[in-house]
């Protein structure tokens, strides 16, 4: 179970990872990193303003349920802000999706897929789901390729944004 500390609460750790809350100083992060657009290539477009009203959301969510959210990711060897990841409300519908982004320094070193993992296993573990779904560009083969390696299954297919996107789904077994 989570424990509150002093300074941001510390939501899972892996071998080379750290899952924690956003401090209200790191919205600069989130900005350069939704900036780069081979990194957000196959995610949902937001303007810098949209991005930080979902930033600023954020930081307020944490005091509503803090087994959901959206939280950064950092490396134990560097301190390095590695990117963020999701366990959340999907917009529009009743379901809780997991989401992960990167910074491009950390791409092809699994960081993805050990990061999938471990939100599944704290989804189901700590936050107490039955079900996770999780949606990918259809294009974007490597993070369908981590899905699969987490559990997932594809389950439908889904067209929005002007582009076709894949819905998988993990049951707690």
């Amino acid at each position: 179970m989570l424990k509150k500390a002093i300074g941001p609460q510390v939501i899972l750790e892996t071998k080379r990872l750290i899952v924690r809350e956003f401090t209200a100083n790191e919205e600069q992060f989130v900005l350069q990193l939704k900036a780069d657009t081979r990194v957000n290539r196959y995610t949902t477009p937001a303007t810098p303003e949209e991005t930080k009203r979902i930033f600023q959301q954020t930081l307020m969510d944490y005091k509503i349920n803090p087994l959901l959210g959206r939280w950064a990711i950092i490396s134990k060897e560097d301190q390095g802000f590695v990117g963020t990841c999701m366990l959340a409300r999907s917009s529009g519908v009743e379901i809780i999706e997991l989401g992960y982004i990167l910074h491009r320094k950390y791409w092809g070193k699994g960081i993805a897929t050990e990061i999938a993992k471990a939100l599944v296993d704290f989804a189901f573990n700590e936050a107490g789901l039955t079900e996770l779904y999780a949606v990918t560009d259809k294009e974007h083969k490597s993070s369908q390729k981590v899905l699969y390696k987490s559990g997932f299954e594809d389950i439908n297919v889904l067209y929005a944004f002007d582009r076709y996107f894949i819905l998988f789904k993990i049951n707690n077994k």
